[in-house]
């Protein structure tokens, strides 16, 4: 399995890190008290539980691929897998 990571930022401000190969179960709190459930199961993360009014969070389905994220926008709430053995694009000022 690729070496891949899962990055919770809440208010655009990183929190945790988790390796996407654990099974492991998260409460994240989020912004105004909310609560999410981040579960992390064979390679995929996926939000279980939310305290959010629409729970749009949870209907978002599984991720596992790099650049894939889960967002909870009443709790402020992003997961975001990342692979840590791509490097970052460089973006420059210069075009050719």
């Amino acid at each position: 399995m690729v070496d891949k990571n899962v990055v919770v930022s809440v208010d655009g401000k990183k929190i945790a890190e988790y390796p996407l190969k654990k099974d492991a179960k998260y409460e994240l709190s989020g912004s105004h008290l909310g609560t999410n459930t981040l579960v992390i199961q064979s390679g995929k993360a996926y939000i279980s539980e939310a305290n959010c009014p629409d729970k749009q969070c949870m209907k978002q389905g599984k991720i596992s691929r790099a650049g894939e994220m889960l967002v909870c926008l009443p709790n402020r709430v992003v997961v975001k897998i990342i692979d840590n053995k791509k490097d970052e694009p460089v973006i420059d000022g210069v075009s050719g």
